[in-house]
């Protein structure tokens, strides 16, 4: 070799080497104060999450030294971009991440943004961190003095939701690590369930309520390192009104939302719509819920109601039964109480009416839940929107339905196959020979009759008969018709207890998962791994009436072959 060309080789090694001794620095910098005094002891850290939706992942690290001066010289690879988020940290001081976003305890920096990531190497990353200052207070009662455990406080920052918390046992609260600015207090509608009704307040004692939403608060305005304590809200019970919302055909009570206005002591110019009454159908033994509505806490003052508004589901009306606001009633407030009885009385715009039968013998089924709603998505399930129950003719009704197609369906009638309109058998998504309802507006459409046919079911307990102990709740009970392998699925409850759906007779084979296969009832295991069991291996269970078979599901040894040591 000629040599210049070793002397280039040789400079190439010995330069390699001395690079690789001295190490590569990613990130470097000086961390000052607010005085550009130089910060000892200073934690620098890059990492590659965004801190406004959690905390950084960190990929390397350094700590300054008497001059304030810092290197990170060993870095992850990140999110693979090649660029990092870097930020400094020290007791008692803000935490900055570069140049000069203010990260408060790690939920957020500079508000409603995430600091801009940047690319390594990069020498010159310099921090300024002030020292922290912090807001504190608690929160009571008014009325009983008690304090106010898990209470959320907000704090806003230039009139953005920057940071929360919630208050201790002892109804106190903090706010650490924050920059001086100057800051409103919030304590919001976020309440334990014996407190609903009091006010939530701003800083300091400034009462809103569900409708006032835009109270001014007072600032509190920070100095580097200052610590704001006594920042104390005492809140308020404020005044409430329910009612209970009905149909004005057979007065079932009703699903919609409760529209508000304030009148005084400022007026409103638009309703303010709530969450109002349920009135779905729970089960035939609790089959309608009151339709009651509650609308709280509220500061006092006048009020007009409407029911149904902005909906093509009923025909709106103000509080009293009044067609229009001008003829409303003023529903009243003047202090903490609950004004009831402010009731609605609404006309559905479209229904659908019809009878449930016995198919054999055309006898009317009461207490049936028959459902209807529209079919979602790319398999076609059946979305249940307005229950209803059937009275002791039969007859239904299903109010409070929007036009459109909609489906009508039955499902967990005792002794019955489930069914859906006009008989097809199963539940609940569309198949062959499903009709579809369609309504249009302002359209009542009768005789979407249905006769049920009875099934055939099995119920049991799976269990060990060992130890007595239950399968695992919520596991999968399987019956499968035998030969044209319909499936009819149930789960355990805590006591190892299923009940299958409805079947028609024929022969069907048992069958629960467990570790390391399928154990078919009464004592049939099939094993994973690509074994394939013989159907004239699997038991057949006869169902050849349309009754209630008790069947139940013993499994030795249960406990270990669910910890993998034993099998069957």
């Amino acid at each position: 070799m000629h040599a210049t060309a070793r002397s280039c080789v040789y400079l190439l090694l010995f330069s390699a080497f001395r690079l690789a001794s001295a190490g590569q620095t990613y990130f470097g910098g000086t961390v000052v104060d607010s005085t550009d005094q130089p910060i000892a002891g200073v934690t620098v850290q890059a990492g590659h999450a965004a801190l406004g939706s959690g905390p950084l992942a960190v990929d390397g690290q350094a700590t300054t030294d008497a001059q304030g001066h810092y290197a990170i010289t060993t870095l992850g690879s990140g999110d693979g971009s090649g660029n990092y988020v870097v930020l400094a940290r020290e007791p008692g001081r803000v935490t900055i991440a570069y140049p000069d976003s203010p990260c408060v305890q790690e939920q957020g920096c500079s508000v409603g943004e995430a600091p801009p990531p940047i690319a390594a190497p990069n020498a010159g990353v310099n921090f300024k961190l002030p020292l922290a200052a912090s807001i504190a207070g608690h929160v009571g009662r008014a009325d009983t003095g008690r304090d106010i455990p898990e209470r959320l406080v907000t704090l806003r920052r230039q009139n953005n939701y920057y940071l929360q918390t919630t208050t201790d046992a002892a109804g106190n609260y903090n706010f650490s690590g924050l920059p001086a600015d100057s800051y409103q207090v919030v304590v919001d509608f976020s309440q334990a369930a014996d407190q609903l009704a009091l006010l939530p307040q701003v800083y300091a004692g400034h009462d809103y309520d569900v409708m006032d939403q835009q109270t001014t608060p007072d600032n509190v305005t920070l100095a580097e390192g200052n610590a704001a304590t006594g920042i104390d809200f005492v809140l308020h019970t404020g005044s409430a009104f329910s009612g209970t919302i009905s149909s004005v055909i057979n007065g079932q009570p009703l699903a919609t939302d409760v529209a508000v206005r304030r009148l005084t002591p400022v007026a409103a110019n638009f309703f303010w719509s709530f969450g109002g009454s349920l009135g779905h159908v729970i089960s035939p033994s609790n089959p309608l819920p009151s339709g009651q509505y509650l609308i709280q806490p509220l500061l006092p003052g006048t009020f007009h109601v409407a029911f149904g508004m902005g909906t093509t589901t009923f025909t709106p009306q103000y509080y009293a039964d009044a067609n229009t606001e001008v003829a409303a009633q003023t529903v009243t407030l003047t202090g903490p109480t609950i004004v009831g009885g402010i009731d609605g009385h609404l006309t559905p715009r479209q229904t659908i009416t019809g009878h449930i039968t016995d198919a054999s013998t055309g006898a009317p089924i009461p207490n049936v839940i028959v459902r209807a709603g529209p079919a979602i998505g790319p398999f076609g399930l059946l979305q249940s929107g307005v229950p209803a129950l059937t009275d002791a003719s039969g007859f239904y009704l299903l109010q409070g339905l929007d036009p459109g197609t909609v489906y009508v369906w039955v499902s967990d009638v005792p002794g019955y196959r489930d069914q859906i309109y006009p008989n097809v058998f199963g539940c609940c998504f569309i198949g062959p020979g499903v009709q579809a309802v369609q309504l249009n507006a302002d359209q009542q459409v009768a005789n979407i009759d249905m006769g049920l046919s009875l099934g055939a079911y099995v119920s049991g307990r799976v269990y060990d008969p060992d130890t007595g102990a239950p399968f695992a709740a919520d596991s999968p009970v399987y019956l499968v018709g035998a030969i044209d392998r319909q499936l009819f699925l149930s789960r355990t409850d805590d006591t190892g207890r299923f009940t299958t759906p409805r079947a028609p007779t024929g022969t069907y084979q048992l069958s629960v998962n467990i570790r390391g296969g399928i154990l078919y009832y009464p004592d049939y295991f099939c094993a994973d791994g690509g074994q394939t069991c013989g159907p004239g291996q699997i038991p057949q269970l006869d169902l050849s009436a349309t009754q209630q078979y008790i069947i139940d599901f013993p499994i030795p040894h249960l406990d270990l072959i669910m910890r993998n040591g034993f099998e069957p």
